[in-house]
């Protein structure tokens, strides 16, 4: 179980990640008269929501190799923007693998779909982050609030707290 965790932390396996998804979407690209469904209309829908998806989840592998390597100093916005771009690259470049493929065209629209999907993965994800430090922050407040109240924080030099996690005229130490 400790191994477990370990490597789902571990950085390790985000970039094989990203090749092996790549290389599962690659795949796909090369399935020659590739259906989902008999009827025209079902197939269609199936088949673009299935582009959107698949390049959704390429662009959160490559933000989290992307992140977890520092690559942009910290400055997730960057991996995001960065992890986007890659996305739509390769998006491109499978378009024009298919044109080799029989039963199979490029279209400029399959492109704007990969790219449609890729913002809209990343826009989650940028909205759980904001979501997540917001989190984290209003939890270290409301322990701040609360040392206040007892009595235990450090450098208090006023009785009451100001309700932003510091005492009135001193500060928290965590």
């Amino acid at each position: 179980m400790r191994f477990a965790a370990s490597v789902v932390q571990s950085r390790a396996w985000r970039w094989p990640a990203v090749l092996l998804w790549a290389a599962v979407i690659f795949w796909l690209s090369a399935t020659p008269n590739l259906r989902v469904a008999s009827a025209d209309d079902i197939d269609f829908v199936v088949r673009k929501a299935g582009h959107m998806c698949a390049f959704g989840v390429l662009a959160f592998l490559l933000w989290s190799a992307l992140a977890s390597m520092g690559f942009v100093a910290g400055r997730r916005g960057w991996a995001l923007i960065l992890a986007w771009i890659l996305t739509v690259a390769y998006a491109a470049s499978d378009e024009f693998h298919q044109s080799f493929t029989a039963g199979r065209h490029a279209a400029a629209s399959d492109v704007a779909i990969d790219a449609a999907g890729a913002l809209l993965f990343l826009a989650v994800v940028a909205v759980w982050l904001k979501w997540w430090r917001g989190r984290r922050f209003a939890a270290g407040s409301a322990r701040g609030v609360r040392a206040v109240a007892k009595g235990t924080a450090a450098d208090v030099s006023g009785p009451a707290a100001d309700g932003n996690g510091t005492a009135a005229g001193g500060t928290l130490e965590p």
